[in-house]
């Protein structure tokens, strides 16, 4: 059954459809919803009541090819909400913190300890603002494209991919041998905290 399958039979009251979406999207929600330096269980509350809206307005929500596009730009709106101000109106003045962790084996770089890929990683993600975190963590742990970052952020199609070059521009120029490797780092071992 393909994502838009599971969606249709989900907007047509299957209820193992909604379990399917709930069981398979939960984990990715949270630790999205984590980043923003907002109150776990605030967190947890609002996935929690995204999933009982889904279910209420299930008969009118909107057709997707991508359900965790879907539940990413709605959790965005839900914290939002909670917050009473939108999230980043302004893309130079962020209104809300996005934290990053990441973690890895050794096997990705054996010519570095553990310790030196954290403190590279750290000083990576540290030369990064939070918004330009956000949208690394959007675009390479959650494979959206360009009009889905922008659709989640609440920005132009132009500006999510100003940001995304702006934000590998920076972890180029501050490591121009290996900013590569730090990218497939980051790409393969965003973790939870």
């Amino acid at each position: 059954m393909t994502e838009a399958d599971t969606w249709n039979a989900f907007r047509q009251g299957d209820r193992s459809a909604f379990a399917k979406i709930y069981f398979d999207h939960y984990e990715g929600l949270l630790n999205y919803g984590r980043r923003f330096g907002l109150p776990p269980e605030l967190v947890e509350d609002t996935i929690q009541d995204l999933f009982v809206e889904l279910w209420q307005y299930r008969a009118t929500t909107s057709p997707t090819t991508s359900i965790r596009f879907y539940l990413l730009r709605a959790l965005r709106n839900q914290l939002s909400r909670h917050r009473r101000e939108p999230l980043f109106t302004d893309i130079e003045h962020d209104t809300l913190s996005f934290t990053a962790e990441f973690s890895f084996e050794q096997q990705w770089i054996d010519s570095l300890d553990e310790q030196q890929q954290t403190q590279a990683l750290q000083r990576a993600l540290n030369a990064l603002t939070p918004r330009q975190r956000e949208i690394l963590y959007l675009r390479f742990f959650n494979n959206l494209d360009y009009p889905q970052i922008a659709a989640v952020m609440n920005l132009s199609y132009q500006a999510a991919r100003n940001q995304v070059y702006l934000a590998l521009k920076a972890i180029r120029e501050q490591f121009p041998a290996n900013w590569r490797l730090l990218l497939a780092l980051m790409q393969v071992a965003w973790t939870s905290q």
